[in-house]
């Protein structure tokens, strides 16, 4: 790709296509989804990583592989991350800590759990503790309130010294494309006592005594921070 003046990419395929970025020097931001090969998306997180220093913005749909395997590449700019994992992952959400580690200018991050329902054995807590200074809003949809959702809710307000807001909504979005989102408000409502356990949880376990945690059913737009 030679296009020294393009700043944004948004790449929707059916398959993963060989994505070479050499000569955009002002590309800041990126969406990436493969429609049917989601297994297949992984390879070009090192391509991003070494090509793109200067990326700030990256927006993935994914069924969990981008953020898994054992090679780290670090994302040393980026300002804003969402990662909407499609309707069939069953991966541990946990898994994704090793990359927000490696994200430490980090500003944003969204991610569409989307009813992941994982159920096996979770990444245990034998890693260097990596607080993120720069963390500031974070939102998570589809969010069902299982074990691995909590515990991956629980790293991040544990670990964002800087964190000013936390939304987490039961109902999900995604971006589609072409600055658009897709909202899905088809789940039934929580109990109070659930949104109480949530709220209570995540409050109290925060490191920014400026957090402010927010728990809700639908996604209302003025609350959106992603809109």
């Amino acid at each position: 790709m030679d296009a020294p003046n393009l700043v944004r990419f948004e790449f929707i395929d059916s398959k993963l296509r060989k994505l070479i970025f050499k000569h955009v020097p002002q590309l800041q931001t990126i969406y990436l989804r493969v429609l049917y090969e989601f297994l297949r998306i992984y390879p070009i997180r090192r391509t991003l990583a070494k090509d793109l220093p200067q990326l700030k913005s990256l927006s993935v749909y994914t069924e969990g592989d981008f953020f898994q395997g054992k090679e780290i590449y670090a994302f040393r700019n980026l300002r804003r991350l969402d990662f909407s994992l499609c309707y069939r992952s069953r991966i541990d959400l946990l898994s994704m800590i090793p990359f927000l580690q490696n994200c430490p200018l980090l500003q944003e991050f969204h991610m569409d759990a989307n009813s992941v329902g994982y159920n096996g054995e979770q990444v245990r807590n034998d890693r260097a503790v990596v607080l993120h200074k720069e963390l500031q809003r974070v939102e998570i949809t589809g969010f069902e309130g299982t074990e691995n959702e909590m515990e991956s809710a629980s790293y991040i307000v544990k670990n964002a010294v800087a964190l000013e807001k936390m939304h987490i909504f039961r109902c999900g979005k995604r971006y589609i494309g072409l600055n658009t989102w897709d909202y899905r408000d088809e789940r039934s409502q929580w109990k109070q006592k659930k949104y109480e356990m949530i709220h209570k949880q995540l409050k109290e376990e925060a490191i920014s005594s400026k957090a402010q945690i927010v728990v809700q059913s639908a996604l209302l737009h003025e609350n959106n921070l992603w809109s």
